[in-house]
């Protein structure tokens, strides 16, 4: 009805979100959810919300899944459950996902999220530059310019360093992000 259809894992995860009023739900059925399925979306839908369980299962298997709707001319949105959470516990408990769903994210905010709790959890230094390197700046560099600016901001409050001195290592890494951040600070 409205284009968009909340993409989730189980059976019990739907009649759960069916019974808290939410009738745009289908279940992939775990992994089984294939390339075939999410191309017969695209009469009806033009943005999917992935809504996984808040698992290291659940996070690989949005990878996974965003990676089938490539190339299909999809918006997707992933909408984070708490770490411990599939939709039907937290339906259980709070009784919608209006919460949730308000703060919907883009695959590469996502992404980036990940990415940077990896980063701040990480003690080993040489690590955190390799995440640093490798996982975050080539998604910043993707990123819209407003999610630059609010990340490289994050990451600065986070890490107690200069907002210049992110700029400065992202920009060396990937010319042109700080020419991308300034144009967005300006507006």
């Amino acid at each position: 009805k409205n284009g968009i259809v909340f993409l989730m894992e189980g059976i019990t995860d739907v009649q759960a979100a069916w019974l808290a009023g939410y009738k745009n739900c289908v279940a992939s059925l775990g992994t089984s959810f294939t390339r075939e399925q999410a191309f017969i979306f695209r009469r009806q839908v033009k943005k999917v919300v992935i809504v996984y369980d808040g698992d290291e299962a659940g996070r690989e298997a949005i990878h996974k899944t965003y990676k089938l709707f490539q190339g299909l001319n999809y918006k997707i949105g992933v909408c984070v459950l708490p770490n411990g959470h599939d939709p039907y516990s937290y339906f259980a408990e709070h009784g919608n996902l209006d919460i949730l769903i308000s703060k919907t994210m883009s695959y590469n905010n996502y992404c980036l999220r990940l990415a940077f709790d990896n980063f701040y959890l990480n003690d080993n230094w040489s690590r955190r530059n390799g995440i640093f390197e490798k996982e975050i700046i080539p998604l910043l560099k993707d990123s819209t310019p407003k999610t630059l600016v609010d990340m490289v901001y994050r990451m600065a409050i986070r890490l107690t360093v200069p907002v210049d001195a992110i700029i400065l290592d992202c920009d060396a890494a990937h010319p042109g992000l700080l020419q991308k951040f300034l144009k967005e600070e300006t507006k």
